[in-house]
């Protein structure tokens, strides 16, 4: 899934309206939970900006709600055509 995808998905950005700082930003976001399995954070890794959206609050950890949200709506649009 890419991180414009998974964008789309969060309720602030539904409309599709996001900007590339909003991209980045989440990047820095997965980045860092990715370092976290290391127990390690981006602060380790200096001079590493640091993601600013409170992102944590806004997507959920659950893989399978993840991969059932994460469905391509025009595709089921054309299986029920």
């Amino acid at each position: 899934m890419t991180q414009r995808r998974a964008l789309q998905r969060l309720q602030q950005f539904e409309n599709g309206i996001f900007t590339n700082d909003d991209v980045y930003d989440y990047g820095l976001y997965l980045l860092n939970k990715l370092l976290l399995k290391s127990e390690k954070t981006l602060k380790d890794f200096p001079p590493m900006p640091l993601f600013q959206q409170p992102w944590e609050l806004q997507i959920s950890d659950n893989q399978i709600l993840n991969e059932q949200l994460n469905y391509d709506h025009g595709a089921l649009q054309e299986l029920v055509d």
